[in-house]
Order: structure tokens, then C-alpha cells, then sequence
């Protein structure tokens, strides 16, 4: 799910770590618990209306937003 790339800068010899996540490796979205979980689901089901819109459905239920207003 987490790859980690090193990257050496032309200018200097550092190493910075990038920690990149992959939509389409990820099996469980529940995991998350911020929104990100939500935006990584909709990223890898984007071909798939059907499956958007029950998501924005069921989404929009559950969603804190909605249950404080």
C-alpha cells in the first residue's frame, strides 16, 4: 500500500524519503480515519458511476458534516 522512494537531489547528496500511496493497492478504505480513505475510494473506482454514486449515497448518510447540521 506504502512504497517508499529515496531521491537524490542534483544539488546536494541528501536523501529524502517519499511515502506514496497507490489507490488501486488498497483493499480496505475503512482503515482511514480522516476523509482521505474516501478520496483514495473515489480515485479508484472513478470509471465506475454506478459505484460512485452509491458511495456519495451512503457517504452523504453517514457523513458527521450532515448529522451536526
Amino acid at each position: 500500500m506504502i512504497q517508499s522512494e529515496k531521491v537524490r537531489t542534483k544539488q546536494e547528496n541528501n536523501y529524502y524519503l517519499y511515502n506514496l500511496l497507490s489507490p488501486d493497492e488498497i483493499e480496505d478504505f475503512e482503515k482511514f480515519s480522516s476523509e482521505l480513505g474516501a478520496i483514495m475510494e473515489f480515485i479508484h473506482i472513478s470509471d465506475d458511476k454506478e459505484k460512485l454514486r452509491d458511495i456519495i449515497k451512503t457517504r452523504g448518510k453517514n457523513s458527521t458534516r450532515n448529522m451536526a447540521l
